[in-house]
């Protein structure tokens, strides 16, 4: 673990939060399935409820050619594996008063739109523990190696697209309308020039036949179906979506990511403009 002002806070500490940024301050080695994977990096995941469930989440970043190999829920090897390993704590945010069903909503949710046909993460269940200690046992469940059961969730970028079987394209995290590139397509601009020519060309009240040149409808309603169906409207504000560019039908489609607030009729977001889009689309 390493030291630094911005330290990570995990329970039983007296810290109140710790670490809030998406760089990998802190190393160490993770051993999985017999495998040692050595001088890796990692971080807590999360935005403000990071650290306040006593269960942080996780996130493990892989050295070239040294990736991680997963296997799924039974026990078989993922056939592309990971540079990124993404845990959720299987718990939902305390203000809404749901436990998340043990992992259900979110493994749940990235099924039906596996089953949908709009690309997702696959998502399988794995015990953690952090060896602290020569003893792995303690007085509490503070002080024992065992951090409980997780769940992974895979990461979207280039492996992901090549696990799903979609060409090597621009694909952009989407956080308050604004695009981060997760993974550059060899024939695609590195500056972010077609996301921009994508949402002017949606925010400047297209034709319909501009929507079926560009936009993967086939996709997309699939993709609104399951949005509905399990109530995810945390993409409110612009944020908890991918888009991909896909460089084979120069076509665009969205994506999910962050499924926790699902399932229920409390959650944040209202659904009435998901994305910046959706009104314009309805309009056709």
């Amino acid at each position: 673990r390493k030291d630094h002002e911005d330290a990570q806070f995990i329970p039983d500490s007296t810290r109140s939060g710790g670490y809030t940024g998406s760089n990998y301050l802190w190393d160490g080695t993770l051993i999985y399935d017999g495998h040692v994977y050595d001088h890796i990096r990692y971080r807590a995941r999360g935005g403000v409820w990071r650290y306040a469930m006593g269960k942080n989440m996780w996130k493990f970043d892989f050295n070239r050619g040294h990736e991680f190999q997963a296997r799924d829920n039974y026990g078989n090897k993922y056939a592309t594996k990971w540079d990124k390993l993404n845990f959720s704590a299987i718990i939902q945010q305390g203000n809404y008063l749901h436990r998340g069903e043990q992992g259900l909503f979110e493994s749940v949710g990235f099924k039906l739109f596996n089953l949908a046909g709009v690309e997702a993460s696959k998502t399988n269940y794995v015990h953690f523990r952090i060896v602290e200690a020569a003893a792995e046992g303690g007085t509490d469940q503070f002080s024992t190696d065992f951090q409980g059961l997780y769940l992974t969730a895979e990461q979207l970028d280039g492996r992901m697209l090549d696990a799903h079987d979609l060409p090597d394209g621009n694909l952009y995290k989407i956080e308050g309308h604004n695009g981060v590139l997760n993974n550059q397509g060899p024939t695609q601009p590195s500056n972010g020039s077609d996301l921009a020519a994508f949402k002017n060309g949606f925010n400047g009240s297209p034709t319909e036949q501009w929507w079926r040149e560009n936009f993967d409808l086939e996709r997309y309603y699939s993709y609104r179906s399951v949005v509905e169906a399990i109530h995810q409207y945390d993409i409110a504000y612009g944020k908890n979506y991918f888009y991909y560019h896909n460089p084979e039908t120069d076509q665009w489609s969205i994506h999910p990511w962050d499924l926790d607030l699902t399932w229920a009729d409390n959650m944040f977001g209202s659904g009435n403009r998901s994305e910046e889009h959706t009104s314009e689309l309805q309009s056709h």
